[in-house]
């Protein structure tokens, strides 16, 4: 898909995003005029910085979360990276999720396919390795379900670990405090 395309898509995930968030609808809109301010917004060259895409992977119970462990960042993320061109962001999250852990399992969670469950802006720090300068993610972050059964193993480079955390410690790891009520809302799978 082209990347205007990609961004009209987006922009349309973000309004429905900040129709059912309006505590967060300052954050959609910056995200919004964002995607409207560059001629691709899902670059990894893209400056000041870009979309990324990231999956929230929950077991079916919906009490633990799958995190990695960054390996730059030193930190335990929910999977997630670059949007390939062409690539929606939910394709992206459920790609690098599946990259990241080595889960074969990984799929949108029923009933939410595609639709955003949280969005984040944060700043990344230079990485001299990948010869990037500090820049700013402006992070989609869709719902999916996988088997806890499964094997998970850090599969990349840029993951050194892999580990389901119950969901409270995840939140408090990796993300703010307000994803708890919007992942214990999360239909049934």
């Amino acid at each position: 898909m082209h990347a205007s395309l990609l961004a009209l898509d987006t922009i349309a995930a973000l309004e429905a995003y900040a129709d059912t968030h309006p505590a967060e609808a300052g954050r959609a809109r910056a995200m919004i005029a964002f995607a409207g301010s560059v001629a691709d917004p899902f670059a990894r060259t893209t400056r000041p910085g870009h979309f990324t895409g990231s999956a929230i992977v929950l077991d079916a119970s919906g009490r633990r979360a799958l995190l990695v462990r960054h390996r730059f960042l030193g930190r335990w993320l929910q999977p997630g990276g670059h949007v390939d061109p062409g690539e929606r962001p939910a394709d992206t999250a459920l790609r690098e999720a599946r990259e990241e852990t080595g889960l074969s399992s990984i799929r949108p969670w029923p009933g939410r396919e595609g639709a955003l469950v949280d969005i984040d802006t944060h700043p990344i720090p230079p990485n001299p390795r990948k010869g990037e300068g500090p820049h700013v993610h402006h992070d989609l972050r869709f719902a999916f379900l996988a088997d806890a059964q499964e094997t998970a193993r850090a599969a990349v480079d840029e993951a050194s670990d892999v580990r389901w955390f119950p969901l409270a410690e995840a939140a408090a790891e990796a993300w703010r405090a307000d994803i708890l009520p919007k992942l214990r809302a999360l239909p049934p799978p």
